[in-house]
């Protein structure tokens, strides 16, 4: 947790010194992306040095997706309703944080924690295919 918590931190603060010049909701796409990726290799290896090497690459996602995520609502919404929205951000992470250990914990006791990691993240990519439609209007 300490390695993942690090590298979150550190991701933070690396892509704060970053300028990307793609739309918010792109970056949000592509690091949700490399966040599942990462995550799901390092499951599918499976062994312990992958498992910690793999949360602290994927920790190192974690920051920025949250940046990008407020700097998304930010954008999209009118200023007097942006607590709102700011709102909407922390319950989505909170839902999916419960939803993701949830998960996690109930394959892990009929699975290898790697084989349990990565269907979470089989699951994460789902969820983000399915509003991969929607996300692609936004984007355009």
């Amino acid at each position: 947790m300490a390695l993942f918590a690090g590298a979150s931190a550190l991701g933070g603060l690396l892509y704060g010194r970053l300028n990307p010049r793609m739309a918010v909701e792109r970056q949000l796409l592509v690091l949700g992306t490399a966040l599942i990726g990462v995550s799901a290799t390092a499951g599918l290896i499976g062994s312990t040095p992958a498992l910690v090497v793999g949360n602290g690459i994927a920790g190192g996602f974690i920051a920025p997706l949250l940046i990008v995520g407020y700097l998304a609502a930010d954008a999209r919404t009118d200023p007097t309703v942006r607590t709102e929205a700011s709102s909407w951000i922390n319950t989505a992470i909170n839902l999916g944080a419960a939803a993701g250990s949830g998960l996690l914990g109930a394959t892990t006791e009929t699975t290898a924690p790697g084989t349990a990691l990565a269907i979470c993240a089989a699951a994460a990519a789902f969820v983000l295919l399915v509003s991969a439609p929607r996300r692609r209007r936004a984007v355009r």
